[in-house]
């Protein structure tokens, strides 16, 4: 709950009709009122505004008339989780694009020897990527107007109070929303009516822009992302450092095992909450819901003294909005459920956002690149670079997306936990088995087929690896939650 005012029990009744009255009108209080922050606001010094409690953080938000999109989320999930996951949402793609193109930087500076080699080799262009990622990761400044309570509701009582009223006007005024869900969210009153109101605040017919991800989202993408950083860097170096050619590509599975275990364990975990999201909205009721003053008996623990009932406000509002509860809780099981279904289990792993995920795979080949390029082997080092864009883009997309889905039939929890590793190590045994058909096919067109013709060779590897690309995505069945 953001918090009201105590109200004794004579008036209790009419202030809250009231307030219900006024929140439901969703107009703001005041123009000054009705503010936003700019999205990286909301994630400086490691998102401080959600790990805090204590501080005030009004000073990060500005006046506006228009938010482009409106936060809500539960207080009581994983802070963590919640954070990895808007480090990517708003950083992510900017840090994929930034690090590749320092990646390029890198070979240039070095083909021009104005870097020195590394053990013989290059590496320029993984070290400098790796570390624009994770600077540009953790200090990219998304200039988006966005809303989040703890930075554009002020402490002031006086203040916090107004924004309450004004929490309708927050969502009328926004252009989205994003629902940062965990297991806490369907279950508390002040998220279900955020939810209510910006759903009320949509044209009939309109298209309502309403996004729900799982915050359990955030720690896999990371981990997906330093996986493969780790892979990039390991590949990059062992080649030089590991004379046999069987011993260097057996340190690489193994190392790849590993580190993709954990990825594959964690997106069992996330196809099952995909499932418990499903299922809250599916059997949706406003009677389940939890609040604050009711945990507390309506008396609040510092003063003794009565507070109002937020639920009887909460409810008061979804009847001015919907005519009555139940039709806002049809509105949920229909819509939302509907939007979510397709967003969840589809539209999550988009290409584009596997491609943000992939990228560090192509670091490690530009380093090859240019590696040729210094020497003067420029078809060797075109083939490098076709291999590099294959597997970056995609081969490796395509079979996270067959691991994803795999992942999600395999995703129910096994009562031994031993038993439930070796289903994630099952995951991981499929998509290495697919990884070492590329390679296969890969080493054998420019070692065994065409070793002359590394141009002729990169062809033959690289559009096959496309076509099947494309198929995946094109024929893989979408997952069916209904």
């Amino acid at each position: 709950m953001l918090g009201h005012p105590t109200l004794d029990d004579d008036s209790s009744e009419d202030m809250d009709a009231w307030f219900s009255n006024t929140v439901a009108m969703m107009k703001p209080t005041s123009p000054e009122i009705l503010r936003a922050t700019p999205a990286f606001e909301t994630l400086r010094f490691l998102a401080q505004p959600l790990r805090a409690r204590q501080g005030d953080f009004f000073g990060r938000s500005q006046v506006t008339t228009s938010i482009a999109s409106f936060w809500s989320h539960s207080w009581h999930g994983s802070t963590w989780q919640k954070i990895a996951f808007l480090f990517f949402l708003n950083n992510g793609p900017a840090a994929a694009a930034v690090s590749s193109a320092s990646a390029v930087l890198a070979g240039l500076l070095y083909c021009f020897r104005l870097l020195p080699s590394i053990f013989g080799h290059l590496g320029w262009c993984s070290i400098f990527a790796t570390f624009t990622y994770v600077f540009t990761l953790f200090f990219w400044r998304r200039r988006q107007l966005v809303f989040l309570d703890r930075i554009c509701i002020s402490s002031d009582e006086n203040l916090k109070a107004e924004a309450m009223l004004s929490l309708g006007a927050f969502l009328r005024h926004s252009d989205a929303m994003l629902v940062l869900w965990d297991p806490t969210f369907m279950d508390r009153l002040w998220c279900l009516l955020e939810l209510a109101a910006f759903l009320h605040s949509r044209k009939e017919g309109s298209k309502i822009r309403l996004t729900i991800r799982p915050t359990v989202l955030g720690p896999c993408l990371q981990v997906t992302v330093f996986s493969l950083i780790v892979f990039n860097a390991v590949t990059t170096f062992a080649w030089v450092l590991i004379d046999s050619f069987w011993y260097f590509w057996l340190g690489v599975l193994l190392l790849s095992s590993v580190n993709f275990w954990l990825t594959a364990h964690m997106g069992r975990e996330y196809c099952r909450s995909i499932e418990k999201v499903r299922d809250d909205i599916a059997f949706f009721s406003v009677d389940k819901l939890v609040s604050w003053c009711c945990c507390v008996g309506h008396k609040d623990p510092s003063s003794g003294m009565p507070v109002a009932c937020d639920r009887t406000i909460i409810f008061h509002c979804m009847q001015i909005w919907f005519g009555t509860v139940e039709a806002f809780e049809h509105r949920v099981r229909s819509d939302v459920l509907r939007i979510l279904v397709d967003q969840l289990s589809n539209q999550v792993l988009s290409y584009g956002q596997l491609v943000t995920v992939t990228v560090p795979i192509t670091w490690g080949y530009l380093d090859v690149v240019f590696d040729h390029f210094l020497v003067g082997e420029y078809a060797e080092g075109v083939h490098s670079l076709m291999r590099g864009l294959t597997y970056g883009l995609a081969m490796s997309p395509s079979m996270i997306l067959l691991m994803f889905r795999l992942a999600y039939y395999l995703r129910r929890k096994r009562s031994l936990h031993l038993l439930d590793w070796l289903v994630s190590s099952l995951v991981i045994l499929c998509g290495l088995c697919l990884f070492v058909c590329f390679v296969a096919w890969d080493l054998s067109t420019f070692t065994v087929l065409l070793p002359e013709a590394p141009i002729v060779a990169g062809l033959l590897f690289s559009v096959p690896t496309v076509a099947v690309a494309l198929l995946v995505w094109r024929v893989v069945p979408k997952v069916k939650l209904l």
